[in-house]
């Protein structure tokens, strides 16, 4: 299991970004969901859900201002691309929601760029390597 920890500017949110798991590392992301204030029958399920190929899932916490992102096993590059991004986008709308900025701004724009931005500097290596 690979973990990534990004910050948003200024102190405004955190995000651990998680990808590269099988299920020797269950207990671990149950653990960190657990944290996340997912009851025990919800984490069951979105582990299940999570070792298949092409998933994800965030979580946000407002009260911590942070969010963790999992990403599963892709089929493909663009997969995981895909999936980065579409569970970016729940990032984006939580701290959206957190700070009142609405929808469509450049504002909102900007933050889901960022965050991308920053994921893809964190893994490139493991992604060249592959």
């Amino acid at each position: 299991m690979k973990t990534r920890y990004i910050d948003i500017p200024d102190d405004k949110w955190g995000i651990l970004f998680i990808y590269d798991f099988d299920i020797m590392d269950a207990d671990e992301m149950g653990g960190i969901m657990e944290s996340f204030g997912l009851p025990e029958h919800k984490i069951n399920e979105a582990i299940k859900i999570l070792l298949g190929v092409n998933t994800g899932m965030t979580i946000s916490r407002e009260d911590l201002r942070m969010s963790v992102i999992f990403v599963g096993a892709a089929s493909s590059m663009e997969q995981f691309a895909d999936t980065v991004a579409h569970e970016c986008d729940h990032v984006q709308t939580a701290i959206c929601d957190y700070y009142n900025v609405p929808y469509g701004s450049e504002d909102a724009a900007w933050t889901q760029g960022y965050i991308i931005r920053r994921i893809a500097h964190e893994i490139k290596n493991d992604i060249l390597r592959h």
